[in-house]
């Protein structure tokens, strides 16, 4: 999701009219006809690009085989040995059993956590539940800002506003990061009831005692939301949340996390843990897709084997990726500090981030402008990368010194670029840090 707020969208008008029912629309059989030539439009352009965008990871060949089984139109209610049986019988529900248990216990694995929570359909809904099971309706919370990199799930705009909460804004830094003392002292003085930050735009680790120690004098619940940084946190790359203080850390099973879209609940809170089960079900959530936990699942599992070296290699990719853009004449966040201690980067382009952004996707390397601090209102002065993809596929800082000159080109204009950028990802077409080889 962007952190930048809704973008533009067509009328819903304009979209109703175009699929409205006429005289001359083809048969429903030439429309799935469509759907599926579409889908295949779709995978064969992907294998094409360089994929730079961060809200977006690769899935390994294992995980994405079991979302076209048999359990994508199942159904499930309930935890495991406590399922809701009018709905779905004893018998029909032992092999999902299975699987929930098999996620439960990876998490707990890779987070270091007592109690893990998988049902949750998307990271917006596990920072939901958290919400809801430590605050009530009219609480403050203090929030990382939107502006300075922050998720908007939980900003009155997203899932706070929804649960009646009321958010001030931390003190955020020039580079996406929170001012640890300053951020203190306004926990001290608003007296909130819950403590978030961690957002899309994270390019250092976040001063979470100083938060800590904050929010334990006023009673504050403090969530570390981690949907970018996850596996950096399971390969010991980034930082342990919970040694730092963080009561409760969020996520999501995709992204670079390599699965599909999902969310988990982390916590060494007993009263927490409860309360977020409690409001998934039957709050949030009633029944959930089965095929997504079996993915899930392969991509856990994949993650707890390979964390140590993709964790590195996300790193080294950033920070090589990063270095290489500077190289070529572009300006980056936080240069003062070697760039990024994460697999995502930014550059500073001023009034020429969208057009930079756009010139590059046209030409195969695909990115988004966006926010940076010092931008104006609802302009974009920043352009956002993750290595997320690419270091899945394999790619190493060698590669990452030709996809800065493949972005120094499309930025200039030059002519060649697509081609190129097609010959880089075909010449990646595996998944690696998986259980491909393994299991194919």
């Amino acid at each position: 999701m962007s952190t930048d707020g809704p973008a533009a969208a067509p009328a819903i008008a304009d979209l109703v009219a175009a699929f409205a029912p006429g005289p001359a629309d083809p048969p429903p059989l030439e429309l799935a006809r469509r759907v599926l030539a579409t889908v295949s439009d779709h995978d064969r352009w992907r294998q094409t690009v360089v994929n730079l965008i961060a809200a977006e990871g690769l899935m390994s060949r294992t995980a994405r085989s079991v979302l076209s089984s048999d359990l994508a139109s199942r159904l499930t209610e309930g935890l495991p040995g406590d399922k809701d049986v009018s709905s779905s019988p004893v018998e029909s529900n032992r092999h999902i059993e299975q699987i929930e248990v098999t996620i439960a216990g990876l998490a707990r694995r890779l987070f270091g956590a007592a109690y893990a929570e998988w049902r949750p359909a998307s990271n917006s809904m596990a920072n939901a539940a958290v919400l809801r099971a430590v605050t009530r309706p009219g609480d403050l919370i203090a929030v990382q800002p939107l502006a300075g990199g922050a998720n908007i799930s939980y900003q009155e705009a997203g899932v706070a506003g929804v649960l009646g909460l009321r958010t001030a804004e931390l003190p955020a830094t020039a580079d996406f990061g929170i001012d640890g003392a300053a951020a203190a002292a306004e926990i001290i003085r608003l007296r909130p009831r819950a403590v978030v930050v961690g957002g899309s735009k994270v390019l250092f680790p976040y001063p979470l005692h100083e938060l800590r120690a904050a929010a334990d004098q006023v009673g504050a619940v403090l969530l570390l939301d981690a949907a970018h940084v996850a596996p950096l946190i399971a390969g010991g790359r980034f930082a342990d949340p919970f040694a730092d203080g963080a009561h409760v850390l969020t996520l999501g099973t995709h992204k670079s996390m390599g699965g599909p879209v999902g969310g988990l609940v982390l916590t060494n809170d007993a009263q927490i843990a409860a309360g977020v089960s409690a409001a998934i079900y039957p709050g949030f959530l009633q029944t959930r897709d089965q095929n997504k936990y079996a993915a899930a699942a392969i991509a856990l599992a994949e993650l707890l084997e390979h964390r140590t070296a993709y964790a590195a290699a996300l790193v080294a990719n950033a920070q090589a990726l990063a270095a290489a853009l500077a190289a070529a004449g572009f300006q980056l966040l936080g240069a003062d500090r070697g760039y990024t201690q994460t697999h995502l980067l930014l550059i500073d382009a001023g009034p020429r981030a969208t057009a930079l952004a756009a010139a590059c996707s046209r030409e195969g390397i695909l990115m988004g402008p966006t926010n940076i601090p010092g931008d104006a209102p609802g302009t974009r002065g920043g352009v956002r990368m993750s290595v997320g993809q690419v270091t899945r596929q394999g790619m190493t800082p060698a590669e990452m010194e030709i996809i800065a000159g493949l972005i120094a080109d499309a930025g200039a204009g030059r002519r060649g670029v697509a081609r190129r950028a097609t010959e880089l990802a075909r010449s990646f077409p595996g998944v690696g840090f998986s259980f491909d080889a393994e299991l194919s």
